[in-house]
């Protein structure tokens, strides 16, 4: 995990917007954005539906918390959500990229009682989830600002 969480530090700066980012048309050159990178853990059939959710949540957070130690820099990476959506009160810091979800046993990648089964099942997943504004306003402001970012960019160089 210590290495996805270098990799992300390095290649987030390219698709989120917000203080840590250094969005340019050399590394980002479709202006995508990430909403989340989720941390999603995982169980197997074992045990109560109710431990395997607090089993998943708990093997989610300890992953988060390798990464973030690893990295603290992950923690500051932002979404456009507040950009683009008029209800969010700011300014302020935006919500977070790096989240974490349990899943519990719901999400299988393998079926069967046996050893290897298992392990499978009890895993993490890095999931991103890009920005899908919700409409042309929307769009124009994700547009508007993945366009300071770059000009911010441009004029620090």
């Amino acid at each position: 995990m210590r290495k996805i969480a270098e990799i992300l530090s390095e290649e987030l700066v390219c698709f989120t917007l917000g203080p840590n980012s250094t969005i340019s048309s050399d590394c980002n050159p479709n202006s995508s954005v990430i909403e989340a990178v989720q941390i999603e853990g995982h169980t197997d059939l074992d045990g109560s539906v109710p431990e395997n959710f607090v089993l998943s949540t708990q093997r989610a957070t300890s992953t988060y918390d390798v990464m973030v130690r690893h990295r603290p820099v992950l923690e500051r990476f932002l979404n456009a959500n507040y950009l683009i959506n008029d209800e969010v009160e700011a300014p302020g810091p935006g919500p977070q990229v790096l989240s974490v979800s349990g899943y519990g046993e719901t999400r299988p990648v393998a079926f069967g009682g046996d050893a290897q089964s298992k392990r499978a099942n009890r895993r993490i997943d890095v999931r991103f989830i890009m920005t899908t504004p919700k409409n042309v306003e929307e769009v124009e402001k994700l547009k508007q600002a993945v366009r300071r970012a770059l000009e911010q960019q441009e004029g620090a160089q």
